[in-house]
């Protein structure tokens, strides 16, 4: 049977808060032949309590990083992909309900196909968020995905990170890894685009798995609007450096910025924009 292990990167919650956690001490792990090593990275950790419960304890091999910066997602993903002993790994954030069937679908296809990354259904509420398609350089919804599984290989596809699963030899071989130029927006996007380049087409998944977007919602907030929209322009123009699309994309940027500096009352996002 191969292997597959776990990652889960939580943000200044106690680890008994986290959806991804909870959800996956319910699951049944009794048809597999193993102790999966389940890692959790608590990203900016300050004192947040890391108390566990015996369930999840009795499943898997625990592994807790209490990182005290709040290092990017590429480096922790590439850092973990890299010392993995399994031949697949599952990347979470901390806020994904997976069931079993999730887990079941996974090892019956790995087992019998060759294939290098999975994708799940992601919903948020009834909305299918992921996987969706790049239209210029955005990813957008495609409901019709949701009805597709097996092997795809349109070149369009992209997905979140949370719920991927990659045969993690692509990365320890150096075929392909996540830009570690890039720090949260755009990661998941690049990451795809460079894998659709590989050509060696994406397993949709039938199963489906509970994401909460709304820690993503700007809202009200200035100060995580202003991080998010510095984040996203140094993402796009890192994948987008020259050529028509950056010309397209400028111009997009110069739109958002308007738009933020209405709604927020604030000059400071035009500020980032040319900084």
């Amino acid at each position: 049977m191969k292997k597959v292990s776990i990652l889960v990167v939580t943000y200044g919650i106690d680890l008994v808060e986290s959806l991804s956690l909870i959800a996956i001490s319910n699951l049944d792990l009794r048809n597999i032949d193993y102790k999966p090593v389940l890692k959790i990275w608590m990203n900016k950790y300050s004192d947040e309590n890391i108390y566990l419960n015996e369930e999840i304890k009795d499943k898997f091999e625990i592994e807790i990083v209490k990182s005290l910066e709040n290092k990017t997602l590429p480096i922790i993903y590439n850092r973990f992909l890299l010392e993995q002993d399994s031949d697949y790994a599952i990347l979470l954030d901390q806020d994904s309900i997976i069931e079993d069937d999730y887990i079941s679908e996974i090892n019956q296809v790995i087992n019998d196909m060759n294939v290098y990354l999975l994708l799940p259904k992601v919903v948020h509420g009834d909305t299918l968020v992921s996987p969706g398609r790049l239209r210029l350089f955005f990813g957008t919804l495609d409901p019709t995905l949701k009805d597709r599984k097996g092997i795809i290989k349109d070149r369009d596809i992209v997905a979140i990170n949370s719920g991927l699963v990659v045969k993690v030899e692509l990365v320890k071989k150096d075929i392909i890894k996540y830009d570690e130029r890039l720090k949260f927006y755009f990661t998941d996007t690049k990451f795809l685009l460079d894998y659709n380049k590989l050509g060696f087409g994406i397993y949709l998944l039938e199963s489906v798995i509970s994401h909460d977007l709304s820690e993503l919602s700007d809202s009200n907030n200035t100060s995580r609007a202003s991080v998010r929209f510095s984040d996203m322009v140094f993402g796009f123009r890192a994948t987008y450096p020259n050529g028509v699309l950056r010309i397209l994309l400028e111009s997009y940027l110069v739109y958002v910025a308007v738009k933020y500096s209405i709604k927020f009352k604030s000059y400071i996002f035009f500020k980032l924009l040319v900084g």
